[in-house]
């Protein structure tokens, strides 16, 4: 429409004021993953779509630090201790942080070096007898990577950024489409809560707009596709579930297998399929659509199957999605058998960012497949339980937040070192 075409001609136009205040080099670059890609007007400025990626490598091919102050500190701790570098250069490795130890830069004295002072505490994190609670989001980060996960799970992820509210924004907006809310009240509602949004510029809230509407136009197209013969039970739907004992093994302590560990959070979207199961349907807003065998065993919907085939449905009605009121648990939704298994109807990974709906499902639980699931459930408490965590490196390693304190990084290795 004519509004948007407004938007993208004044971010050209600022874009081309940016650029023409070089004077001699002009550099241009974009951050790129799951829930970002980089901007239109880098094809345009270099006339191709085939764009390099990745960081400059230093000479000799090497991998480039990062352009902060933690990352500096730890190559001159690096260098500074280093017995192959060299008299000259460790000696100007050592002034530098003593300047810059004068002046008070964080991590640069060595009385606040992390890993030469004595463990303030080696007890664990949560009591052998006490309950431990993990949401089913956080399952597959604990599992993929504890030391990240528990570090971002205490603070470590930083302020909400573009990528997080788009998130609370779509949400929120599936939401009115579980209400039926009609499309303007839709718009009303998001463009108030942009226009409370202080942290953003206005050309990134209008870009924000632009995705937030396409992403619910999507899921419109979805929830339009899918009911009838789907009805739906609820979004936002708070999920609370004791999670069933495990065998010991290997990978599970005796412990582990069998203290209290409770299943909670909130499912985005709940409908029932044409047999009354329940289908549990989670959004995303990423850009990275997985492949059948990767939705089929994604850990989030597989934990929510474990906790709605536990405890079955909380029992709710329409009217309780408006203001997110719990119901009492005790009150669960009839369906399970006289063992205390509820079936479900499986689940979905639905995603929105190109505009259209693209489904990744996962079946229902087998008897087998449950047993597993609990075994990894029962797993990521035990990392949030343990007083030690361990950095494993994987591919989303690069886009971590916590990587300045990751021993497994380069720039992370003063946190042991």
């Amino acid at each position: 429409d004519s509004w948007a075409q407004q938007n993208l001609a004044e971010e050209r136009r600022l874009f081309y004021v940016a650029a023409t205040r070089a004077r001699q080099v002009l550099i241009a670059t974009a951050v790129a993953d799951a829930q970002r890609q980089p901007s239109r007007f880098l094809v345009e400025l270099a006339g191709t779509a085939d764009l390099p990626v990745g960081r400059p490598a230093v000479p000799g091919g090497g991998k480039q630090r990062g352009l902060n102050i933690p990352e500096l500190i730890a190559e001159l701790r690096s260098v500074a201790a280093d017995a192959n570098a060299g008299e000259p250069l460790r000696a100007a490795a050592v002034g530098h942080l003593a300047t810059l130890a004068l002046d008070r830069v964080r991590g640069a004295a060595p009385d606040f070096w992390w890993g030469l002072p004595e463990l303030s505490t080696r007890a664990n994190l949560v009591g052998p007898d006490l309950p431990v609670r993990v949401s089913p989001s956080v399952v597959e980060a604990l599992n993929r990577c504890a030391l990240g996960a528990v570090l971002e799970r205490q603070g470590g992820r930083g302020e909400t950024g573009e990528s997080q509210l788009e998130g609370i924004v779509v949400h929120a907006m599936a939401q009115g489409i579980a209400l039926e809310l009609p499309w303007d009240q839709l718009e009303t509602e998001l463009d108030a809560y942009l226009g409370s949004t202080t942290h953003l510029a206005p050309w990134q809230l209008a870009r924000l707009r632009r995705l937030a509407l396409s992403m619910t136009r999507a899921a419109q197209e979805w929830y339009s596709c899918a009911h009838p013969p789907w009805t739906v039970f609820g979004s936002e739907v708070e999920i609370q579930a004791q999670v069933p004992r495990a065998e010991a093994s290997d990978e599970l302590s005796a412990h582990a297998a069998s203290r209290p560990v409770q299943l909670s959070g909130r499912a985005d979207w709940i409908s029932r399929n044409a047999s009354g199961e329940p289908v549990i349907i989670d959004f995303k807003t990423g850009s990275t659509v997985p492949s059948k065998a990767e939705a089929e065993a994604n850990p989030q919907l597989a934990a929510y199957q474990v906790a709605i085939g536990t405890a079955g449905l909380p029992a709710r009605d329409r009217s309780a999605v408006v203001d997110g009121k719990v119901a009492d648990s005790s009150a669960a939704d009839q369906g399970g058998d006289a063992g205390g298994a509820f079936d479900t109807g499986g689940a979905a990974l639905v995603y929105l960012r190109k505009g259209v709906p693209a489904v990744r499902s996962q079946a229902p639980l087998t008897a087998e497949q449950r047993g597993v699931w609990i075994g990894q459930i029962r797993k990521a408490a035990d990392h949030l339980t343990s007083s030690a965590q361990i950095a494993t490196e994987n591919k989303y390693c690069d886009f971590c937040s916590v990587r300045s304190v990751c021993p497994v990084q380069d720039e992370g290795r003063q946190a042991t070192r």
